[in-house]
Order: structure tokens, then C-alpha cells, then sequence
């Protein structure tokens, strides 16, 4: 089934809100839509408020998450696990008492103001020098055992 909204907020269901988040959030971390580091950063505090609800000073500090791997794209982790984390946690006190559609939501609607966002890319190879021509025997398979009535 295919359904087509212009936004997220037409989107009826909750579930279904949920499972397009799911998948966007996948696509990102996969590095499917690429995003730069700013739009990942407020992306990030809505992820966080869907997972975790509002922020606790006292539980969400750097150190929360051993690893970044399903937190952040492998594009943007160069900048280390402690900086992340507080900038993650920051970005994540800006967003108290949303719920989790509206966080999930958001999270989408800041997405698609990426211009690569609803985008499918797919590989290329490119030949530096022309491919081998093959031989007419070569292109057609020996048809020795075949027998034709």
C-alpha cells in the first residue's frame, strides 16, 4: 500500500507516523540521506525525546551511551563519543514535554527540509576504458544437448 501526504502532520495514524520515522531514522544512520551536522544536532534532541521522554539532569549526562553507532551517522562521528553526548543531551533539553508523535514528527519535518530528502541514489560504475567486446559465441550458449522437434 502506498499513501502520499505533503506533510507530516496529515499523516492520521500514529503508527504510521511511527513507522516512517523508523525508517527515515534508519536511512539517515545508514548514511541513505545524508544531512549536515546542524540539521543532525536538532534532529538528534527529537530523536532522544522520542526514546527517553524529558530530560533528567540527573541521568542524561555524557556517558549515558557507551557507543554512538545507532545514535549518530558514521559521516558525522568524527567529532568524538564525550562531545556528541553533550551536544546530544543539549540539544535534547530544548525539547521538554513533547510527546512522542510530536518529537517523531518533528524530527521528520526537519528532515524533509533536506534537498536530498524523498531522493533514491543509486550506484554507478563507471568504466575508464571501454568494456571488452565479446564474441558472437560468447553471447550465445552452445546449444549441444538442446534438441529442437
Amino acid at each position: 500500500m502506498r499513501a502520499f501526504w505533503k506533510t507530516v502532520q496529515e499523516i492520521p495514524d500514529p503508527i504510521a507516523t511511527h513507522l516512517f520515522y523508523e525508517q527515515v531514522k534508519q536511512q539517515v544512520l545508514d548514511g541513505t540521506i545524508p544531512v549536515s551536522e546542524g540539521d543532525y544536532i536538532e534532529m538528534i534532541g527529537f530523536h532522544l525525546q522520542a526514546l527517553l521522554s524529558n530530560h533528567d539532569k540527573k541521568t542524561h549526562k555524557p556517558g549515558y551511551f557507551d557507543t554512538l553507532d545507532r545514535l549518530v551517522p558514521p559521516s558525522l562521528q568524527a567529532k568524538g563519543n564525550n562531545w556528541w553526548q553533550k551536544t546530544m543531551f543539549a540539544s535534547h533539553q530544548k525539547h521538554v514535554s513533547l510527546s512522542k508523535t510530536q518529537a517523531e514528527r518533528a524530527y521528520i519535518k526537519v528532515l524533509q527540509r533536506n534537498p536530498d530528502f524523498g531522493w533514491t541514489n543509486f550506484p554507478c560504475v563507471v568504466f575508464l576504458s571501454p568494456p571488452p567486446l565479446l564474441s558472437p559465441s560468447e553471447l550465445i550458449p552452445p546449444l549441444s544437448d538442446t534438441f529442437f522437434f
